[in-house]
């Protein structure tokens, strides 16, 4: 059975990356990191290998292999979101040009959209 907390996350991360990015293909390929950077998680198998599986753009590799390249900042905001570092949210926003009176507001948007999504709410997880 496919663990719908971890599926749950994975959504609410890529919409979390993904959040106020206006170019449609940075848009797509960020959605794509922040799902695809727990998939390790969900199929308990090294990142490496489940990434040899999928034929990626090279930047989306980088930010999941090596937290490098274009992409490695956008996933450094939504995980600091996530973990509840505030402080180095506000930071990282401020240095991509995002307001970081809005992460909150858009940390509970994407869970929502992810609940929706995947059909389940808060009591199912």
């Amino acid at each position: 059975q496919v663990n719908r907390t971890v599926c749950c996350d994975m959504v609410n991360r890529g919409v979390a990356v993904a959040d106020g990015v206006l170019a449609k293909k940075d848009c797509d390929e960020l959605f794509l990191v922040g799902l695809l950077s727990l998939f390790d998680v969900l199929l308990a198998m090294p990142l490496t290998k489940v990434l040899q599986l999928i034929n990626l753009a090279d930047e989306v590799t980088a930010v999941l292999l090596r937290s490098e390249g274009p992409y490695a900042r956008f996933l450094q905001l939504a995980l600091a979101v996530e973990h509840g570092r505030s402080a180095q949210a506000a930071d990282i926003a401020g240095e991509l040009g995002i307001d970081p009176a809005g992460l909150g507001n858009t940390s509970q948007l994407a869970l929502a959209w992810a609940e929706e999504a995947l059909g389940i709410s808060a009591p199912d997880l």
